[in-house]
């Protein structure tokens, strides 16, 4: 069966993901918004111990009020007192082995390396009908821009390559694909 995934962000457009569709999942990141009905997943690879210690506390208990009906928590650095038995370990070793790491520069891009190391298996295509839909998601401004946009692009075009569908909406700062050089020149 294939799977269809919602990758949802901290943007305005991140309401008009599938929340009432059961056949997607919802996977999060940072903050939920009230408006998120539900998730399958969330994503927290940040190493909390490398915070500020009041900040990390502050984050820690707002993560454990908000996550609360979430089945599972995927952590770099996992911390399985915040959600018991529902922390996660992300296959990094795996994911930097296949993927290589030059191009995770943000938790998006660590999303997609495990969507699709899912989705489509090494040496597999990915089941007809698999898709992974954008929502909420813009990467317009500084460091967004100039390394995390790239990365996150990147896993979108391989996803494309090994047969899962990728969708975004129109008008988000993910919707088109840049020009590329030299044309850019030809660009009005």
């Amino acid at each position: 069966m294939p799977r269809k995934i919602a990758m949802v962000g901290t943007t305005s457009t991140g309401v008009k993901a599938p929340f009432d569709d059961l056949s997607w999942q919802i996977w999060g990141v940072s903050s939920r918004f009230p408006k998120i009905k539900r998730a399958d997943r969330w994503y927290e690879i940040h190493n909390l111990e490398g915070e500020p210690p009041d900040w990390a506390r502050e984050w820690r208990k707002s993560l454990a009020g908000f996550l609360g009906d979430v089945p599972e928590l995927w952590m770099i650095y996992p911390e399985p007192e915040l959600l018991p038995g529902k922390v996660r370990r992300l296959p990094v070793e795996r994911l930097a082995e296949r993927f290589e790491t030059i191009f995770m520069q943000s938790t998006f891009s660590w999303m997609m390396a495990h969507a699709i190391d899912e989705m489509a298996p090494v040496g597999q295509m990915a089941e007809p009908g698999s898709e992974i839909s954008i929502f909420g998601v813009e990467m317009e401004y500084g460091t967004e821009y100039r390394e995390q946009r790239l990365g996150f692009r990147h896993f979108m075009g391989l996803a494309k390559q090994l047969g899962i569908a990728v969708t975004r909406l129109t008008g988000s700062g993910m919707a088109y694909d840049p020009v590329p050089y030299p044309m850019i020149q030809d660009d009005p």
